[in-house]
């Protein structure tokens, strides 16, 4: 079943912006999906594998290809 909705937001919402996240959306808004993340503002967007700075320069990808943070 699908529906439609001149309110729809988003086709895909994950929560949290690690690793795993940030794929998901990369891969999803690559095919074209409405994705949205939802974050906690805080320095430990996947500290334990990405080196510093990586977590800005994902936000900066995904928002260039409309993915939006929240």
């Amino acid at each position: 079943m699908s529906t439609s909705s001149k309110n729809d937001i988003a086709d895909l919402v994950i929560v949290g912006a690690g690793v795993a996240g940030s794929a998901v959306a990369l891969a999803c808004a690559g095919r074209g999906m409405k994705v949205v993340i939802l974050h906690r503002e805080d320095e430990r967007c996947g500290h334990e594998t990405l080196p510093p700075g990586t977590c800005k320069q994902l936000h900066t990808i995904l928002a260039g290809i409309g993915v939006s943070f929240s």
